[in-house]
């Protein structure tokens, strides 16, 4: 399978700013392409190679209009424009500050007891206190 493609036709009467993004980029941050359309003017538009084809859009992340452009078809820029927005954005930016924070977490506590390994000793130490397994006279 080849890249992902198609063609964008500009059928408005002023020159348009259009984003190309890889199929699967929910975030739309960074785009794959961008190209100035001029009226009348068609251009060809290419992602990474995905079945579903790629994505155009007016503005990135949750700004302008995004439409899925399957491989091979062509769209007029107008039908673009009333498309609607990124409905991925919000829930792929919710992901990646999740994790972002878990794996953020994770990295300081291995930081934190690399750094100061007696915290691991004295952590142990304590929870096998609470559990009667040092240092538990039975009193």
């Amino acid at each position: 399978m080849g890249n992902a493609n198609g063609k964008v036709y500009n059928d408005t009467s002023e020159t348009v700013k259009i984003y190309v993004f890889n199929y699967a980029d929910g975030l739309r941050k960074i785009p794959r392409d961008e190209k100035s359309i001029s009226p009348g003017e068609t251009v060809h538009v290419e992602a990474l190679p995905h079945g579903s084809g790629l994505i155009v859009a007016t503005g990135r992340q949750d700004k302008g209009n995004h439409y899925a452009l399957g491989n091979g078809c062509t769209v007029n820029v107008s039908t673009i424009q009333g498309s609607g927005g990124n409905p991925w954005h919000g829930v792929t930016k919710g992901i990646a500050v999740a994790t972002t924070l878990v794996v953020g977490g994770a990295a300081n506590a291995i930081g934190t007891a690399t750094a100061n390994p007696a915290l691991i000793a004295v952590g142990s130490i304590s929870g096998q206190v609470g559990a009667g397994l040092v240092g538990d006279t039975g009193e």
